[in-house]
């Protein structure tokens, strides 16, 4: 009984968790449509990512921080010379796969 109990909770918090992500997700997909996108709106919304990646992180094993991971990626599209619409792009890109794993 109580192992179902926690088989119950542990599902409610992976939908808690993808519904979040999804709408971090629907969040930079409106952004994209956002005719001035600069550095300051993309910015905001990595913060708005992290920050909901960080409540996600409370819910995970400690060894499995996707924030930590989705900031190591950032690291490394950051270093690449792309406009800000294929740096957001590729942020969300990466969402969505982690979505899809969680």
């Amino acid at each position: 009984m109580m192992n179902d109990y926690n088989n119950i909770a542990q599902l409610k918090i992976k939908q808690s968790n993808k519904q979040a992500l999804i709408q971090v997700i629907e969040k930079g997909i409106e952004l994209m449509r956002t005719a001035h996108l600069n550095e300051q709106l993309v910015e905001a919304w990595t913060q708005y990512a992290i920050s909901i990646l960080s409540l996600m992180d409370k819910t995970l094993p400690p060894n499995q921080s996707v924030t930590l991971q989705f900031l190591q990626f950032k690291l490394t599209i950051l270093n690449q010379n792309l406009d800000m619409q294929n740096k957001l792009y590729q942020y969300i890109q990466y969402l969505i796969n982690l979505n899809n794993l969680i």
